[in-house]
This record gives structure tokens, sequence and C-alpha cells, in this order.
């Protein structure tokens, strides 16, 4: 593949979002898409949300007329990704305007998980079984979710989201189109959406981003499943974070669905650290994620699990001092 014709839909991305940014926020506030202040926020001002529309237009638009003028086939599970990312982000939009109920939400991501899997398993003789298949749709749909649950602080996601796109590009040599058209309207994003923010990607675009990163590290499992651990490595800020929280929760008795402020960058946030630094701390530790996985790609021949360890190193220290901090603040986060 030409890396050249992948940069200009990545510059082009860029360029959009970054010049329709500021109308975003506009017509977030006029349509009085306000993400409000309660006890479980990080943020102290009301803020429109819902700026992942800008980000969900972008992506099929620009990859639209890439496929157009281009002709570059898809396959049918890329064609049912790609179809069923724009009910997930309607879901998200519905959900940042009128709030949906969990049961019907969730009810309809699974859907959303399962089609594409199913058209997979269909036209792939060699794909998994029934239920290897269901697991692989709830640990989709877990991501999604999970994408939704960790989007709490400025420019967060956003930044979280071109880590996993370059990932998935320096560990597949896939989906250069996408993963470069995504990268390009998020760093545009990022105009209104670093700290301190002016629009939130909201649920239509934490949702939308959740679906689409987790299909393209599904389906580059699917092609290579000793890749595995390597693709999942690349979503731990985000994965590590959020399975930990989530099942100490469930230990404690609390409903996995209810908001709350247990992630470690929001406990950071109450210890006093402003959202720039702990932005500046989640893209450390992903850029070390990054060179650590480049040298276990073009360096280390052998592939055991031992020479992944140093990259849950800086999750590990953080839980460290976040504990440390708290006990000696006697800090309260829940």
């Amino acid at each position: 593949m030409q890396i050249a014709q992948p940069a200009l839909l990545g510059i082009v991305s860029f360029a959009l979002s970054f010049s329709l940014a500021p109308f975003f926020v506009k017509l977030c506030n006029k349509l009085n898409i306000l993400d409000k202040v309660n006890h479980r926020s990080s943020h102290t001002e009301t803020t429109p949300r819902g700026g992942g529309l800008l980000i969900v237009l972008i992506f099929y638009v620009v990859l639209g007329c890439s496929l157009l003028f281009s002709r570059a086939p898809l396959n049918a599970f890329e064609y049912a990704l790609l179809l069923s990312g724009l009910p997930i982000a309607v879901l998200g939009f519905i959900d940042d305007r009128f709030s949906i109920k969990p049961k019907i939400r969730f009810t309809l991501q699974l859907c959303a998980t399962a089609i594409p899997l199913f058209i997979y398993q269909r036209h792939n003789l060699n794909a998994y079984g029934i239920f290897s298949t269901i697991i692989l749709i709830l640990a989709w749909t877990w991501f999604l979710n999970l994408y939704n649950f960790m989007d709490g602080t400025d420019g967060y996601a956003s930044m979280e989201g071109i880590t996993i796109a370059i990932g998935i590009m320096v560990i597949t040599s896939l989906f250069f189109n996408e993963m470069l058209i995504l990268i390009g309207a998020l760093l545009g994003f990022l105009r209104v959406n670093h700290p301190k923010a002016k629009l939130f990607l909201g649920d239509i675009g934490s949702t939308f981003l959740g679906y689409m990163l987790g299909g393209y590290l599904i389906y580059a499992f699917l092609q290579t499943p000793s890749n595995g651990m390597i693709l999942l490595s690349i979503t731990l800020l985000f994965s590590f974070d959020g399975t930990y929280t989530l099942i100490k929760r469930i230990i404690k008795g609390h409903k996995p669905w209810e908001a709350h402020r247990e992630h470690w960058y929001q406990r950071l946030v109450i210890l006093g650290f402003s959202h720039k630094q702990v932005l500046l701390w989640g893209t450390l530790i992903n850029v070390f994620t990054l060179i650590w996985v480049t040298m276990i790609i073009f360096l280390f021949r052998n592939k055991s699990f031992e020479i992944y360890l140093p990259i849950f190193v800086p999750y590990l220290l953080t839980a460290l001092f976040v504990k440390h901090l708290e006990s000696i603040q006697k800090t309260q986060y829940t």
C-alpha cells in the first residue's frame, strides 16, 4: 500500500476537524446538548457535549469519498462494521440529548457487535465456533462501554483514540486509510477538546470510537490470533484501569452501569492534579507503550509473555502512587 493517499486523507480530516470544531461548539450549545456538573463530574463548569458528531461525519464523508474514487474493495466484515457504526452513533447522539435506559442501550450494542462477527463467521471457513464468537461479541461490547466510561477528563479519550489507531497501523499494517482519517479528525478536534475543553466528545463520540476501534482490533485479532496480547497492550490505559475498577466495584456490590469517580485518572483529578497534567500522564504512558510494542514487533523474536511485563509497570506505579497520596491526604473518591 502506498502511504501517500492515506496521509492525504489524514491531512484532509485534520483540516476539516480543526476548521469546523468551533462551529460544533456553538451547535451543541444551541441544541442544548450540555454536560452539567454533578457530584460525579471531573469538570467544574457546564460544557457542551456531542462533539463526537464531528468525528462521525468526517470519518464517513472522507472514507466514503476515498472508497468512491479509489474503488478499493472491502470485505464483508468491514461493510458490516461501517454500516453498524451508524446506529451506534445515532444511539449515542440520542443518549447525549435525552438519555436511554441502560438495558435498551446494551441490547442494541450487542446487536451491533454481533452482526459483523456472525457475517465474518459465515464468510470464513477458518472462523471461530459459536461459543468463541459470543465471547468476542461480549469483549467488543465491553470495550465499547469501557471507552465511554473512561471519557471523563479533557482530551483523554481523544488521545487514547489516536494511540490505538497508531498502534493498529504499526502492529497490523492494515486500515491505513481508516486509522489516519480517525487520527486526523481527533487531532483537529483537540482544538476544542484539550484542557480546558470547550466541547466534549459525548456518548456519540466515545461509543463510536469504542465501537469502531474495537471492531478493527477484533478483525486484526481474527486475522492473526498470535497478535492478541500485543493488540491488547495498546488499549491498556483504558482496559486495565476500566476492567480493574469494574471488578472492584462489583465485588463491593455496586451496579456496573452506575456513574462513579473510582478510575485512576478521576482519582488523580480529585487529588488536585489538573486535566492537563492527567492528559500528559496518560500520553506519556501511551508513548512508552507504543515504543515498547514497536520494539517487540521489530526486535524481539521470542514473543513470550515476559516481554510484555514492562508495559504494565507504569500502571502499577500509578496505582501505588494514587493510593499513597490518598492515604496521606485522606481523600475519599466514592
